[in-house]
């Protein structure tokens, strides 16, 4: 895995489009971390989708990213409709489409994300995080209808949710849990926690060295969604992508947990060490 290389002629279009669809009222800043990530991934362009109320405090703190403001009839109200033509319009210049920090699990919320994601035949390459893989949850054959391979991003309890089993039983074998569900369900699985596993349907494996109870806290996932999109959207293979974001992100929590030590650490310190991280991984 080599960070993607960047040459004297290359300009903004050269590293992609990355689009994400992310945030909510009560989770603004899995907005802002996945979105910041996806920048310091070296993703030529960030375009962020998010509810319109939630626009204003976004924009004033991240003014490298465009923005599709989201319509909504109500607060906290996603308009599903107008909203995913607003997505599917966006989506036709995107690179790579990350969909779920932080969009919650209210009916409207997970009516956007069904109508983004089911029986869509056309699009970018999708990363599928936290409130998207719940929306899933009691759709039938979900996994055969959404564009694969995508790569989804499961923490643990998601993961049992999605399997139907417990967490107890994710985490028994974690290496063989994520291989059956990347080979059941025909897309790439990153199965987040210590030594997250990255599989892929044929059974290529990688399992992350990092082991940080210092990340152990709230965005830490957003963040690491976010360096995955915007190393799928400079082109990379989806497997690469998704074990690149992991060791990356792994790294930055080692540089973090230097800095500040475990028990402060925050995912914004992880966000923050993403450029030593990356800039060590391309010398």
């Amino acid at each position: 895995m080599i960070v993607p290389e960047r040459t004297p002629r290359s300009h903004k279009g050269t590293f992609g489009r990355a689009l994400i669809i992310a945030g909510s009222e009560n989770y603004v800043g899995a907005a802002y971390l996945s979105s910041a990530a996806a920048g310091r991934s070296g993703a030529g362009l960030v375009t962020l989708a998010l509810p319109d109320t939630i626009y204003p405090l976004i924009a004033s703190r991240l003014s490298e990213a465009t923005y599709i403001p989201l319509v909504e009839h109500g607060r906290n109200v996603i308009d599903s409709g107008f909203a995913a033509v607003q997505v599917t319009d966006a989506s036709r210049s995107a690179s790579a489409l990350l969909i779920g920090p932080g969009l919650g699990q209210t009916p409207s919320a997970v009516e956007f994300v069904r109508a983004v994601l089911l029986d869509r035949r056309e699009g970018p390459r999708m990363i599928i995080d936290a409130d998207a893989l719940n929306s899933l949850v009691s759709v039938d054959d979900w996994q055969g209808r959404i564009r694969g391979p995508a790569i989804l991003t499961p923490h643990p309890g998601e993961m049992a949710r999605l399997r139907g089993s417990s967490v107890p039983d994710v985490e028994r074998d974690r290496v063989h849990t994520a291989q059956s569900a990347a080979e059941t369900w025909r897309h790439i699985v990153v199965l987040k926690g210590a030594c997250t596993v990255v599989a892929h349907p044929d059974g290529k494996t990688a399992i992350s060295p990092w082991v940080n109870p210092g990340m152990a806290t709230g965005g830490t996932g957003d963040v690491l969604a976010g360096l995955i999109v915007g190393f799928l959207a400079q082109g990379m293979e989806p497997f690469d992508a998704a074990a690149l974001g992991v060791y990356a992100h792994g790294l930055a929590g080692e540089i973090a947990k230097r800095a500040v030590g475990q028990v402060s650490m925050v995912a914004s310190d992880v966000l923050e060490s993403l450029p030593a991280a990356l800039k060590q991984l391309s010398n």
